[in-house]
């Protein structure tokens, strides 16, 4: 059944959908003008946040590029295989310093650092042994003439792993040649005024000695021509000359006491303390002997402890120490025209102490001889003041060690010491 609607009726109805459908349609509308200015402010946010992000990043870009190669510290990035793939200003200027070698993107540098062979070997070493993350510090110096020729670098590996898995290192150096400069003239200017300061002390010293000298050998004077004025007098009286002898051996002592003093103060330095490796030491000195020797024959053997870490060491000191106990033995090998000439050396790090043992295949000392060498300035060579081996002691308990000679059976002298760490 249909229902049936008076003409009225049906123009009320259609009046009553059109205002629902105006009411609708109003609001669709202003829903989609909504909708679209909402669209347009993303459309326009999102166009203003990619100009605004490319900014930053231009901007970040750029500031770090300006910082990473106007850095004091020279960096570089290499690859797995040690190939440059982007240094800074810095490293483009020290590298020709070190290795004399120009570097350019894509360089190998194997085949700079090949130019220097010691320190290939630790930088190769350093970038084989490092794990992921881990970092090697690595000194870069020389040894020049000239002070201001000197360099002194502090070379830091970082072994890493970019987003694809692959290797790459981090090399940077730090440039510490002004500071080591300042150093050496420090130093030097320290000698120089203690120098200074011990001549005016020795001037001091030699006016009181010789004061004091004048005592004894008065005394010595005196006695000796009341001995002979007794001995005119009495021409064929025994005389007993026991006093005057004893007053002028004491007399005597006193002086030569005097002597000794001054002699030891000529001798005593002052200390220069530097973190230094004990075997390169050892070596560079020995080396200086191998050429003065007249032994072609002669061979050094070395047992170096490498547990044995770098300790705060006078170098030249050091150095004369076993220059010293090397030419002593050289010399006792001469002798004896040894046919197989041996100096041996080893070291040993035992509860943080540096140990000692210098050997050779010599005639050794006699036990008699042994104490004296050590406390007294004894020799039996006609020249030199017969310090080595006290001046060996004295060097040894400077470092806060103690200096031996060894008493055994087997051929040849043996010396012992020890160093400390800290010097």
């Amino acid at each position: 059944m249909y229902a049936t609607y008076s003409k009225q009726e049906l123009e009320d109805e259609i009046t009553k959908l059109k205002n629902k459908t105006t009411s609708q349609n109003d609001i669709i509308h202003r829903q989609s003008k909504e909708i679209h200015w909402l669209t347009a402010e993303l459309k326009k946010k999102s166009q203003y946040d990619q100009l605004f992000y490319k900014n930053i990043h231009n901007l970040l870009f750029d500031n770090i590029h300006f910082l990473f190669q106007n850095c004091i510290e020279a960096t570089a990035l290499l690859d797995s295989h040690l190939n440059l793939i982007i240094f800074n200003n810095s490293f483009e200027k020290v590298i020709p310093l070190i290795f004399s070698t120009q570097i350019n993107y894509s360089t190998n540098f194997k085949l700079v650092i090949a130019t220097c062979p010691k320190l290939e070997i630790k930088i190769i070493s350093a970038c084989e042994q490092l794990s992921i993350g881990q970092k090697k510090n690595i000194t870069i110096e020389n040894s020049p003439d000239k002070i201001e020729e000197l360099y002194h670098f502090e070379l830091t590996i970082h072994k890493l792993q970019n987003t694809k898995k692959e290797i790459e290192y981090i090399f940077s150096l730090q440039d510490f040649s002004e500071y080591k400069r300042n150093e050496i003239r420090e130093r030097k200017e320290q000698v120089q005024f203690a120098r200074m300061a011990k001549q005016k002390a020795l001037k001091e010293l030699s006016a009181t000695i010789a004061h004091e000298l004048i005592q004894p050998l008065t005394a010595i004077k005196t006695y000796c021509y009341g001995a002979l004025l007794q001995a005119k007098k009495n021409p064929q009286k025994t005389i007993d000359f026991t006093y005057p002898l004893e007053k002028i051996a004491l007399h005597s002592s006193h002086a030569a006491e005097l002597v000794n003093r001054l002699r030891n103060f000529m001798k005593e330095e002052t200390l220069f303390l530097n973190q230094t490796n004990l075997h390169e030491l050892i070596k560079k000195a020995l080396n200086y002997l191998f050429y003065e020797s007249n032994h072609p024959t002669l061979i050094f053997t070395f047992d170096l402890d490498e547990r044995i870490p770098e300790a705060m060491l006078d170098g030249l000191k050091i150095m004369q120490l076993f220059i010293n106990l090397g030419r002593n033995s050289i010399e006792a090998l001469q002798d004896t025209k040894e046919a197989h000439p041996k100096i041996y050396v080893k070291t040993e790090w035992k509860n943080n102490i540096i140990h000692v043992n210098f050997r050779d295949n010599g005639p050794g000392i006699p036990p008699y001889i042994q104490e004296r060498l050590l406390h007294t300035p004894y020799t039996t060579k006609s020249q030199g003041m017969g310090l080595g081996l006290s001046i060996c002691r004295a060097i040894v308990q400077s470092h806060g060690g103690i200096f031996q000679v060894k008493q055994h059976k087997e051929k040849g002298a043996w010396f012992y010491f020890t160093l400390s760490v800290k010097g």
